[in-house]
């Protein structure tokens, strides 16, 4: 098997090789993510798949917690995206947005809980086993709403049209 270490752009793939790339929890560590995407068009397939795992900067959770929000994990993040800025980003770089599904899982509700709960001398354990299923509960509806802490973008390559004269 082989293995490369380095970036996506260091790999010098050759064009149209991949059927699907994944980026979980990527996009928002790189320093350059709109060179990342335009390398990864160019090393996808026509009709091949990009799936991007990222946190929702847009979210309730985001909203409500604000400083407190673990999502926004700085300084290793160095990027933040709505709905709004990654569709903007995918369509700069080649790609169309076929679907936005939101995450229904409370690990972030329950972290930015924690954060707030050690600030406030309240013993975490306690504080979370209250607040499991609410966070729970809550983590459904946001996901239903469009509203939840991360988002998965289902994007295609753009098909470039024929030029007529």
């Amino acid at each position: 098997m082989n293995v490369f270490t380095g970036t996506v752009e260091e790999a010098k793939f050759e064009n149209d090789f991949f059927d699907v790339i994944i980026l979980n929890n990527v996009l928002e560590h790189l320093f350059d993510p709109k060179t990342t995407l335009n390398e990864i068009n160019r090393i996808l397939k026509n009709n091949g798949t990009l799936v991007i795992g990222i946190p929702n900067a847009n979210s309730f959770e985001a909203k409500i917690f604000k400083k407190y929000w673990s999502a926004w994990d700085l300084p290793r993040h160095l990027y933040h995206f709505t709905p709004n800025t990654i569709k903007s980003l995918l369509n700069k770089t080649g790609f169309q947005v076929l679907e936005i599904k939101f995450d229904n899982n409370p690990t972030v509700t329950l972290s930015s809980l924690r954060l707030i709960f050690e600030e406030r001398k309240i013993n975490p354990l306690l504080g979370l086993g209250f607040s499991y299923p609410f966070a729970s509960l809550m983590s459904v509806i946001l996901a239903k709403s469009g509203r939840s802490y991360a988002m998965a973008i289902y994007s295609t390559k753009k098909k470039i049209d024929s030029i007529k004269i």
